[in-house]
């Protein structure tokens, strides 16, 4: 098992001395970074390649055969070799990217495409213990029930075509797979612990967009009611467990349900503005507060 430890701002918190600073580092393992560097450089080389190569033939197909290629070789590299375990993540990061990029285009973007690659994005993640790839597996879910992203004119959107069906669905998932990560271990009980926080985060937008548009089934006040009294339950459970990434997520999206009810309500009056960012500022202060006690409870020290 390796730790990363920061020596510098040990020494300074007074954590350990000066001596204690020095054998740390004289334990420390100079080949390492050297062959990270190794497998860094040849990660930069693998994407130019295969950049080239889909350059020069630029299909879905051939998206397809250079990711599984890929994805095969950073799988075997993962498995025999520890000292290019780096290079494995890479190549099977951008095999999965290559493959599901293909099989979508493929099949034109449909829901099957993007449950689909969502089951790719879980079977990499588990292979080299990617939590970005069981993020993005939640999002590819996220898509294949209508859900939408774009950039246009210097703006961004998030669209929900079924909010309800959303807010069920990820609810469901979240709580699956953050009770699964407590009988899971070797790494995997994070990749289950990050796909239940986005999740959380997904429940979330789906209840946002419900909140301005309503659902087929369920209006508009119902989404505003019943997503505060949620927020309110799911807050005061995270913060007795002390829950710390769900304390943000659940004040971070209180704050959004409040000031979109609130300028849904009153426009964007100067009174209302004042007021608001008075109510953040006193909102950022107590999150700062309780993040701190919470890692000063964590570290068993007091930080200066």
């Amino acid at each position: 098992m390796k730790i990363t430890l920061d020596v510098d701002r040990l020494e300074q918190e007074g954590t350990i001395t000066p001596e204690q600073r020095q054998w740390l580092e004289s334990l420390a393992d100079s080949t390492s970074s050297v062959g990270n560097g190794v497998n860094i450089l040849v990660g930069f080389g693998v994407i130019a390649v295969t950049a080239g190569l889909m350059a020069l033939l630029p299909s879905s197909a051939t998206a397809i055969i250079v990711g599984i290629l890929l994805w095969g070789a950073g799988y075997y590299l993962n498995r025999r070799a520890q000292a290019w375990r780096i290079l494995a993540e890479i190549c099977v990061l951008i095999g999965a990217f290559l493959v599901s990029a293909g099989l979508l285009a493929s099949l034109e973007f449909t829901r099957e495409g993007f449950l689909v690659v969502s089951v790719l994005f879980v079977i990499a993640a588990a292979i080299i213990k990617s939590q970005l790839l069981a993020v993005l597996s939640a999002w590819s879910i996220f898509f294949s029930v209508g859900a939408m992203t774009g950039y246009f004119s210097g703006g961004y959107y998030l669209g929900v075509e079924l909010p309800l069906v959303t807010v069920l669905l990820f609810s469901a998932l979240a709580l699956g797979a953050f009770f699964l990560s407590k009988n899971l271990a070797d790494g995997y009980d994070k990749l289950a612990l990050s796909f239940s926080r986005m999740c959380l985060v997904l429940v979330n937008f789906g209840f946002w967009v419900g909140s301005l548009w309503g659902d087929s089934d369920l209006g508009v006040h119902t989404f505003s009611i019943t997503w505060a009294l949620a927020l309110v339950a799911v807050g005061v459970w995270a913060v007795r467990t002390q829950r710390r990434f769900v304390v943000n997520t659940v004040t971070t999206f209180g704050s959004i349900h409040f000031y979109t009810q609130w300028f849904e309500t009153i426009g964007a009056q100067p009174w209302g503005v004042f007021v608001a960012g008075l109510i953040t500022i006193g909102i950022a202060l107590a999150l700062w507060r309780y993040n701190q006690q919470v890692q000063t409870q964590r570290n068993g020290f007091t930080p200066y």
